[in-house]
């Protein structure tokens, strides 16, 4: 840690560090999981297939209103159920929602009071992207 002396001053002794950062073993790791993200494009298919989810997703919500709001960058992605009159979907809803989308294969979780929640493998495939939004879709369906 780098700092100036003032802030520095401010923290006890062994506060800001611990055994399990910054040593070899964990660098090494950190470089080698860098190289691997670099060499196998797995940044920039994060976003080529964040950007598909999101294009797939917002053509699901010009049909649904249940849809509020579909948001993300890369691979993570919220979407935001809502009622009718523009309220969070009832947690008892969401949860039958989320359970549609898993008995198609999908597991996702939510997140904030009403957003399904997606934040696949940084090697997901187009037609892995595909199927999560068409299962999506048929949850959707089938829980309204």
């Amino acid at each position: 840690v780098v700092s100036s002396r003032e802030n520095m001053d401010k923290w006890p002794p062994g506060s800001h560090g611990g055994t399990y950062g910054g040593n070899a073993v964990a660098c090494a790791a950190g470089v080698a999981t860098l190289r691997v993200l670099r060499e196998e494009g797995m940044i920039a298919n994060a976003a080529a297939m964040g950007a598909r989810l999101m294009a797939g997703l917002d053509r699901i919500a010009e049909r649904n209103p249940v849809i509020g709001d579909v948001r993300g960058k890369g691979l993570m992605i919220a979407v935001d159920l809502v009622t009718p009159d523009g309220q969070p979907l009832p947690t008892d809803r969401l949860k039958q929602v989320i359970k549609a989308i898993g008995h198609r294969g999908v597991i996702m979780t939510k997140c904030g009071p009403s957003a399904l929640r997606l934040a696949p493998a940084l090697i997901l495939t187009p037609e892995q992207a595909d199927e999560a939004v068409t299962a999506i879709l048929q949850a959707l369906r089938s829980v309204a």
